[in-house]
């Protein structure tokens, strides 16, 4: 009943996600997933412009892959365009912003909020939905042999999987579907 409720009773429609690095922090990244729903930076705030439905109880998992910024020089080497002059906010150690736009079922207006995402150097302290969301990347890198899957493992993304699964019947089918193919 639960996941029909997530699915019949929308409570935000044209939703839209933008998110945008702080290159003092971050050096490069890689969408993984979404690729097919993707749009321009200036049709975020274009409200003709079509965004996604989410139901009540719903959550949306968007996973990025960071290189970190090691302080090696910003010099570009472009031949058309220098360096961009940075903010005093590059300089607060916030990591990323993410901005949310929606329009309530009924609306035709957007609201937007914003967050900012600051490095609190907590790793252990990790939830196990984003365990769970890890170990799934994981696997779909491994079963679609990505060039992007470095030294990934099938028992490492059991692991992960394992460490999220909070006694939830599906996530603990996943882990044992991983630990089928792993033999």
């Amino acid at each position: 009943m639960e996941k029909l409720k997530q699915t019949t009773l929308t409570v935000a429609k044209d939703v839209k996600l933008q998110v945008e690095f702080n290159p003092l922090e971050v050096s490069e990244y890689r969408l993984i997933g979404y690729e097919n729903r993707t749009m321009a930076a200036e049709d975020f705030k274009d409200d003709t412009k079509d965004g996604g439905e989410t139901g009540a109880g719903q959550t949306v998992t968007v996973m990025y892959e960071l290189v970190g910024n090691d302080g090696a020089s910003n010099e570009s080497g472009l031949k058309y365009q220098t360096e961009r002059e940075l903010t005093e906010t590059a300089m607060s150690g916030e990591i990323l912003t993410l901005s949310i736009r929606y329009k309530e079922p009924a609306g035709e207006e957007s609201a937007e909020e914003t967050f900012v995402v600051k490095d609190d150097g907590d790793y252990e302290a990790l939830s196990e939905d984003f365990l769970f969301a890890a170990g799934v990347v994981e696997l779909s890198m491994i079963l679609n042999e990505s060039d992007y899957m470095g030294d990934a493992t099938l028992g490492s993304a059991y692991e992960l999987v394992m460490q999220g699964s909070a006694d939830d019947f599906y996530r603990v089918e996943l882990a044992d579907m991983i630990q089928t193919l792993a033999y």
